[in-house]
């Protein structure tokens, strides 16, 4: 799936802590992320 958003000129960013977020207006979180990871957890 990220080589098909980085085709289409969509950044894709990796990480699994709340500091691996950068600033955005939109983020496309797929269902495959359990609870309990902190990134996720921030929102």
């Amino acid at each position: 799936m990220s080589n098909l958003l980085q085709e289409q000129s969509i950044r894709v960013n990796q990480g699994y802590k709340k500091t691996d977020l950068p600033e955005a207006d939109l983020y496309l979180i797929g269902n495959v992320i359990s609870r309990g990871n902190e990134s996720i957890e921030s929102f």
